[in-house]
């Protein structure tokens, strides 16, 4: 299925007109329908007015395309049906970095593809994110709803509930958690949630992730209180129980997203997460619901650790001189006169030296007359002066954010960027829910033919490119270093990646059934012990693959 769809969000961009939605169809080109703006006729001094009002209608809109997977289109439907919802960078659309979106329906995940006009014109970023934030809260309704029409009719039958979330009482050899407590709360969690739903749907399309945290909450309160871990002595491991049960549950019945987003929109996405809105009241146009209903957010090539490096970064910096040496300064250098030339140290050496003063006078010159200019800019496109370096946006909404608990950012990027530079687009890894994965990506002397295409932007624009080959360096990763395997396991992260990663994990053991007996492995062994001891009574949990694991090491 595949909703396209156009829309302004009145409650983000203040408009009281409201653009045409457009009907549910299937493998069609998206179009945008706008409203229609009068220009004042006669009344030229209105002009300026009615052009800057188209702007704001203009960027106050987006094109959604949600699209869920199909028979043959994957083998297995993913964990939850997780809804990955993705942001492209400035001056793009949704097809930037679709192959994204083909890669999450092939893994089995709904997925939100959106050209998001506040980002292509570089509006306010916190504009941008609460539309952001909409899509995220309408993905999970969707989801939640399609959840909720298998599960209302078997609302009261305990033996077809427990098929469904997956819960067995004999997971670890009799020795779980209580599970006839948990059961007994599981009925209200779905009808607390079919409540929910119910609600006006504008409402909950801007409260609804918190309104789900609520009852996740509430949950966790209720398990402790039914002395559901009971069996555990020490306080911080009860609360850490219960807490990932009550995570878990409303994972099945209400998943939280993926948010996977490029350059800006990788920017946005980061914000959302590490400023969710506090309470339902909470009206801070810089705080986020879906920032209460994210598991994991993947960044491509995104200025998450600083912004970009003002007034430019090195590949729009040296953007002139480096067309001045493809077009011109290395085909001169492959003429046999100038290698002949060049064998001569004294006119080599002058020759590079005149290199090195052409690319930093072309670099000053590009740095001189962004700085003039950047006034201009700030004042049309904000968006921009928010997410370079240095900015009050970046003070107050980025730097030393800590990671909410319970969710996983992925941070991906590239040393050869020269847009946002690695060394801007990395986590704190202090953070045991931080990771960075150093990625590749492969530029062609095809993708360098056209003049403006340089090494520098081709890495940036290109890092949208490989979803599956980002996976596996990930995953060859995990296992080449055990370091990481300990971090993705720590608690604070998301169930769903530690579940990947032991995944990752047993399919090597499978292979190298003495792997875990070598010494760097050593605290892999003691990690998986720790994460088997929470004994989550889900079949698809952390700990009982953990479990499984270490018995298969006794066999």
């Amino acid at each position: 299925m595949e909703l396209n769809r156009t829309s302004d969000f009145q409650a983000v961009s203040g408009f009281q007109h409201k653009p045409s939605f457009m009907e549910m169809i299937t493998g069609r080109e998206e179009t945008a329908v706008k409203d229609k703006v009068s220009l004042g006729g006669d009344q030229f001094d209105k002009l300026a007015e009615d052009l800057g009002k188209m702007k704001d209608l203009s960027a106050g809109y987006s094109t959604q395309v949600v699209k869920f997977p199909q028979a043959g289109q994957t083998q297995n439907t993913a964990r939850n049906e997780t809804p990955v919802v993705i942001v492209h960078g400035t001056m793009a659309t949704q097809k930037s970095i679709e192959k994204y979106g083909d890669g999450a329906l092939q893994t089995g995940h709904p997925a939100d593809l959106t050209t998001y006009m506040t980002i292509k014109e570089g509006e306010h970023l916190q504009k941008s994110g609460q539309i952001v934030s909409r899509n995220v809260n309408e993905d999970r309704m969707q989801v939640t709803q399609k959840h909720l029409n298998d599960l209302l009719p078997i609302k009261n039958d305990a033996q077809a509930l427990q098929s469904y979330f997956g819960i067995d009482e004999n997971l670890y050899n009799g020795q779980g958690q209580n599970v006839d407590s948990l059961m007994k709360l599981i009925p209200g969690v779905i009808g607390d949630v079919a409540n929910l739903m119910v609600k006006n749907r504008e409402e909950l399309l801007g409260s609804f992730s918190t309104h789900t945290k609520m009852i996740e909450d509430k949950l966790a309160k209720d398990l402790k209180k039914s002395g559901f871990a009971d069996s555990e002595s020490d306080p911080k491991k009860k609360d850490l129980v219960c807490s990932k049960t009550a995570a878990e549950v409303m994972d099945t019945v209400s998943p939280k997203a993926v948010l996977l987003g490029h350059s800006m929109g990788g920017f946005v996405s980061y914000t959302i997460a590490m400023n969710p809105k506090t309470s339902l009241s909470d009206k801070n146009e810089f705080a986020y619901d879906a920032g209460n209903g994210v598991s994991t957010v993947i960044t491509l090539s995104s200025p998450v650790a600083k912004g970009v490096t003002a007034p430019l970064p090195r590949g729009l910096a040296n953007l002139s001189y480096d067309i001045l040496d493809k077009t011109m300064l290395a085909p001169m250098e492959g003429m046999p006169g100038m290698q002949f030339a060049m064998l001569n140290p004294f006119f080599k050496s002058y020759y590079d030296f005149s290199k090195s003063m052409t690319r930093e006078t072309l670099k000053l010159t590009s740095n001189n007359m962004t700085t003039m200019t950047n006034p201009m800019t700030y004042m049309q496109k904000p968006g921009v002066q928010q997410i370079s370096e240095g900015s009050d946006f970046i003070k107050k909404y980025v730097q030393g954010k800590s990671i909410p608990e319970g969710m996983t950012v992925i941070a991906v990027s590239n040393r050869e960027d020269g847009i946002s530079e690695q060394e801007n687009s990395v986590v704190d890894e202090k953070y045991p829910n931080a990771h960075n994965l150093d990625a590749e990506v492969t530029i062609t002397a095809e993708d360098l033919k056209p003049t403006i295409n340089t090494r520098p932007s081709l890495a940036h624009v290109k890092m949208a490119s490989y979803p599956f080959e980002h996976g596996e360096e990930f995953k060859k990763e995990i296992l080449e270093d055990p370091s990481h395997i300990k971090r993705l396991l720590e608690p604070a992260n998301y169930d769903g990646i530690r579940f990947r990663c032991l995944s990752v994990l047993q399919e090597n053991l499978n292979a190298n059934p003495q792997l875990l007996e070598t010494p760097e492995y050593k605290g892999v062994k003691e990690k998986l012990q720790d994460v088997a001891a929470e004994k989550l009574p889900f079949k698809d949990s952390p700990s009982y693959l953990a479990h499984q694991i270490l018995e298969g090491l006794k066999a």
